[in-house]
């Protein structure tokens, strides 16, 4: 069974500059709000989400972050991506006690939570891939990053 996902170029935003993750939060919300994928009650929840359950994960050159909340606060699933010029601090997925400086967001919004398994499973070989990683931090162009992230972690869902 294939899971949908709404991903386009406008979901992806590069050098965003911001000192704090409900800022970087509102940015990547925002067209999911427009195009009506998630609830109004999305964003604080994925702020509260991510002060219990945080998603920073460090890789071998970045720092990544997955943040999420509940299938009730999501009208459709999609994912929304955030490139910073400077990196944020979040705490460790595996260690809340430590904290990671982000450079990468992907913001999910998933309406079923039982196939989203295999989109975190694709997104964790992608974070095991270091050129395509330094790619898409590098780029300032949607399409480049739209059409690797496309093909790295949508395909097969």
């Amino acid at each position: 069974m294939s899971l949908e996902f709404t991903f386009k170029e406008s979901y992806i935003n590069t050098n965003i500059l911001v000192e704090n993750q409900y800022d970087l939060f509102e940015i990547l919300t925002k067209p999911l709000y427009q195009d009506n994928l998630v609830k109004e009650s999305f964003i604080g929840k994925v702020v509260a989400r991510e002060k219990t359950y945080p998603t920073g994960i460090p890789t071998a050159n970045i720092g990544v972050a997955i943040p999420h909340t509940d299938s009730e606060h999501v009208n459709s699933n999609a994912i929304s991506v955030g490139v910073l010029k400077n990196p944020i601090t979040f705490k460790v997925m595996a260690s809340p006690e430590q904290t990671v400086e982000v450079s990468l967001v992907f913001l999910l919004a998933i309406k079923d939570p039982k196939h989203h398994i295999n989109l975190l499973k694709n997104i964790m070989g992608l974070l095991k891939d270091e050129t395509v990683l330094s790619t898409i931090i590098n780029s300032n162009d949607n399409k480049i990053i739209f059409n690797l992230l496309n093909s790295y972690i949508l395909e097969g869902l």
